[in-house]
């Protein structure tokens, strides 16, 4: 038999293979189609389809467990958001901060490089500040946010802060150390943040961020509305961001933040100030009856923000830093937590992270080690009153700290220039500290692919409100050795940018406050726009084939004798 009868003999034999394991994959899907139990039927319309799709990985199934909140049967629920059978108009980027919240707005319109369309900077609330205060307040049994809630402060209103940390405490098993002013029950015998609080029931952090985002969402649409003149019916998507590290590494998370996101997008029409909590509690336990939608469908889309920081300089919008194929660092210091990362950028478009992480230091850090300083001037044991560390707070963000008197331990006390000075000099060093490890890890991690150069010199992203102190802008000379040697990249206020909800514009806002607005910008590019992202344990070292430092007797061609 010659070999081209033998070559179709095995192209035969594949062929009869091919059909014989084509029906039983046929035969197994109609058994799992026949075993898969009825599709519940949705409460709302189904939305219409639409181009962007999240970076965030596909959850598991959807939880069906209610809220811990009383069940409470047949609550009229808000009306729906417009957007079946509408053509979403803009797309509004919530950047949720464990401090405060930015909102930022663009039409869909795809990717244009260089666009010099407007990007509209929101102000909720009727506030000159674009930053929105990431608080909920209960007071008289009313619920209040952001601003409002802040104004709400007296001695019988009951403060929910930093929900985003609490957040991340309630879903995930290893929970952390609370913040020192944080509300929330404690795991028996530990200092650990459980994501629960007592009121007159129990409420959880999952719950208050629904209703906060739910506020945040129709707050934003009305101030875009408005402001464009868009009119009532317009609809809108939505791009909220979370830590990569979580995206990467808690598919419980990134459910429990679909999940939440979604509920907030379907009650946000109610959500007002003053909402009655027995009310809102009505709503929530409804609407966790009602499946979730798959990424594509929702109107809601989740994604990284760090990768969300970068989005304006990978399509050239902010010129001010040019992003040209390489090795980066990032640091975003924010008031509770810092998120650090190495990324590289390719010549393809491709962003590679071998390593990010979100630590529970920012510039909470340097208030208590004020409130440390402090005591210390008077020789006073620990204090733990929150009214001092508030006050410490606002006195050095408005940059009058040392000229300001504090009630320490029964004393009235001035502090000396340099106690700020060292305090945010040791901030500085704990930050980058964390930075450089991250450094060495990304190092480990890609050692087999890129040499101790690359390592040595690259520039560092600086975000978040921390970076506006300018110690904590760049890295102590200190830790500028031979191995690690890096600029920091401090970009500036767009040209594009538009105030909107707010009497100034944004082109009178100070340069470095972009450093705050960067992850809000990108997030208000649709995730259809969004550059392809490789996670932490996607990231696979290309090992290059052993280097031979001096020739062989078998490369000179002599054998073995």
């Amino acid at each position: 038999m010659s070999s081209d009868w033998k070559d179709k003999l095995k192209e035969v034999k594949r062929q009869l293979e091919d059909r014989k394991m084509k029906k039983v994959l046929e035969t197994r899907a109609r058994e799992r189609e026949a075993e898969r139990p009825p599709a519940r039927k949705l409460v709302v319309p189904q939305p219409v389809k639409q181009a962007p799709r999240s970076l965030a990985p596909l959850a598991p199934p959807k939880a069906t467990t209610a809220l811990s909140l009383i069940r409470v049967k047949e609550a009229i629920l808000p009306p729906v958001p417009p957007w079946d059978g509408f053509k979403p108009t803009y797309n509004i980027g919530v950047d949720f901060g464990t401090s405060s919240t930015k909102v930022c707005a663009r039409e869909h319109k795809g990717v244009i490089p260089n666009d010099p369309g407007p990007i509209y900077l929101a102000h909720l609330d009727g506030s000159d500040s674009y930053l929105c205060p990431s608080t909920v307040f209960i007071k008289n049994g009313r619920l209040y946010f952001g601003h409002q809630a802040e104004r709400e402060e007296t001695s019988d209103a009951v403060p929910f802060r930093h929900l985003k940390a609490c957040l991340a405490c309630e879903v995930e098993p290893a929970r952390a150390t609370a913040f020192a002013e944080c509300s929330s029950t404690r795991e028996p015998g530990t200092s650990r943040c459980t994501g629960s609080f007592r009121y007159s029931h129990p409420l959880s952090a999952s719950q208050l961020v629904t209703l906060y985002l739910g506020w945040v969402m129709r707050e934003a649409r009305g101030v875009v509305s408005k402001s464009l003149r868009l009119g009532s019916n317009a609809a809108f998507t939505y791009h909220v961001g979370l830590p990569l590290e979580q995206i990467d590494k808690s598919a419980a998370f990134v459910s429990l933040y679909e999940k939440i996101s979604y509920q907030a997008w379907r009650i946000s029409e109610g959500v007002v100030q003053g909402l009655d909590l027995n009310k809102a509690v009505k709503w929530l336990n409804e609407v966790t009856n009602e499946p979730i939608p798959n990424a594509e469908d929702s109107p809601v889309q989740l994604a990284p923000e760090i990768v969300a920081s970068l989005v304006p300089f990978l399509i050239n919008c902010v010129r001010s830093v040019a992003l040209t194929p390489g090795l980066y660092g990032l640091v975003d210091i924010g008031a509770w937590t810092t998120d650090v990362a190495m990324f590289r950028y390719s010549s393809n478009g491709v962003v590679s992270f071998p390593v990010t992480s979100v630590r529970r230091t920012g510039c909470n850090l340097i208030d208590e080690e004020l409130r440390s300083g402090l005591l210390g001037l008077v020789g006073g044991s620990s204090d733990r009153s929150l009214h001092v560390l508030s006050k410490i707070r606002v006195e050095r963000e408005n940059h009058s700290f040392d000229k300001s008197t504090f009630r320490v331990a029964r004393y009235d006390v001035t502090p000396p220039p340099s106690l700020q000075d060292y305090t945010l000099r040791v901030a500085a060093g704990k930050i980058w500290r964390q930075f450089i490890e991250t450094v060495k890890l990304a190092h480990d991690n890609w050692k087999e692919r890129y040499d101790e150069q690359t390592f040595s010199t690259f520039q560092v992203f600086i975000l978040g409100g921390g970076s506006n102190i300018e110690l904590l802008a760049k890295a102590p000379d200190y830790f500028k050795t031979k191995v690690t040697r890096f600029t920091s990249a401090l970009p500036g206020i767009p040209d594009n940018f538009k105030a909107i909800g707010a009497k100034h514009n944004a082109a009178d806002l100070p340069s470095a406050d972009y450093r705050r607005l960067a992850i809000a910008h990108g997030l208000a590019f649709a995730a259809g726009t969004w550059p392809e992202v490789t996670r932490p344990s996607q990231v696979k070292p290309a090992i290059p084939p052993p280097r031979k430092d001096a020739l062989t007797f078998e490369d000179l061609g002599y054998d073995e004798k």
